[in-house]
């Protein structure tokens, strides 16, 4: 790795580093989720400071290539998750499409009243209505991706109350419950994660996400509101746009 910096040039040597490094990256040498080695063994390898293979690597971090870690280190950074808009979708057909490993671990479910904005969202009456509450964690290539809440009313769901909640929860709709999801409509906001949602999304406290609040729809009847965090460094939101036809 030294000989192949060129300490002749004008290029900087922190500018070098962060090439050096790319080209190892592209070749497979380190893939998407391994551990760089620590910035010493680095700076050993080079040759040069700590504080210029710092600097190198702060490059590549805030190019989204590497991602830094409280606790870990400096990661090699997994392919962001894209999710075009332009139809209904869900997280587990996305993955299934695009070849990549989703898992779900359900962290929690419970039957609650329906009150407030949940009643309001479900068209539901409190205090006799409740709504089953469904926790999940969605987990992307080995690293967590979504922390979700999904409520639904409990009268015409209860079956799913004791299903496998780690499957897609449209196919149980339908499968249990003979209900089609058809429409949805949601809502996109970026937010900032608080230090629980953090923890549990392998994120610093603060960290970028996006909030969606999804409404999902049986016909005209609203069957389930879904509010998911999602990391906002591994995702990515696309949408094809066409120019409206010039009047004539």
């Amino acid at each position: 790795m030294e000989r192949q910096l060129d300490r002749t040039t004008a290029v900087p040597l922190h500018h070098q580093v962060s090439e050096l490094l790319r080209e190892q990256i592209a070749s497979g040498r380190y893939r998407p989720g391994d551990l760089l080695p620590p910035e010493t063994v680095l700076a050993a390898e080079f040759n040069l400071s700590r504080a210029t293979v710092r600097q190198g690597i702060a490059t590549l971090v805030q190019e989204g290539l590497l991602r830094r870690r409280r606790g870990v280190g400096t990661t090699v950074a997994r392919p962001n998750f894209e999710q075009p808009l332009n139809t209904l979708y869900t997280f587990h057909s996305a993955a299934l499409q695009s070849g990549r490993d989703l898992r779900t671990i359900v962290l929690s479910r419970r039957l609650a009243p329906a009150n407030g904005l949940v009643a309001e969202r479900l068209r539901l009456c409190p205090p006799h209505d409740q709504v089953l509450e469904v926790e999940r964690l969605r987990v992307l290539d080995d690293a967590p991706l979504v922390l979700e809440c999904c409520m639904l009313p409990a009268e015409r769901c209860l079956p799913l109350r004791d299903a496998d909640l780690s499957r897609p929860i449209y196919d149980l709709l339908e499968e249990l419950c003979g209900l089609i999801v058809t429409s949805a409509h949601e809502q996109i906001r970026p937010v900032t994660l608080s230090s629980s949602e953090a923890a549990r999304l392998a994120q610093r406290r603060g960290a970028p996400a996006f909030q969606v609040e999804r409404i999902a729809f049986a016909g005209q009847e609203p069957i389930e509101w879904r509010r998911s965090l999602i990391c906002g460094d591994r995702y990515l939101y696309s949408v094809d746009l066409q120019r409206p036809a010039a009047r004539s």
